[in-house]
């Protein structure tokens, strides 16, 4: 399946239809299966770290934002998300601003 296949097109709203409706593990499970068919979809690929963010798990949703930088390296949008991502990560790892993080 290509980028540009109706098929594509119609996961891919499915999958935002989904995230709107706050179901992102449905979201995830049909963006993994857009996206064993057309790996190099960045679309699909960023609407898989959102809803694998929106689920919680934001190892795989950085993961996701990392293989949308690799397909569009020059995107703002996948720039700055992963970048936030990576810093929402790095202070959880931390524990920057929680106070019983010192003990």
């Amino acid at each position: 399946m290509s980028p540009s296949d109706p098929a594509a097109h119609d996961a891919l709203q499915q999958s935002a239809d989904l995230l709107a409706q706050q179901r992102p593990r449905a979201a995830r499970a049909l963006l993994v299966d857009l996206l064993a068919e057309a790996p190099l979809h960045v679309t699909a690929q960023m609407l898989l770290a959102k809803a694998c963010e929106a689920s919680g798990d934001l190892d795989a949703a950085l993961a996701a934002w990392h293989q949308a930088f690799f397909l569009a390296p020059t995107s703002p949008v996948v720039q700055r998300e992963r970048q936030r991502l990576a810093g929402v990560l790095a202070q959880q790892e931390t524990g920057s601003g929680q106070w019983w993080g010192s003990f």
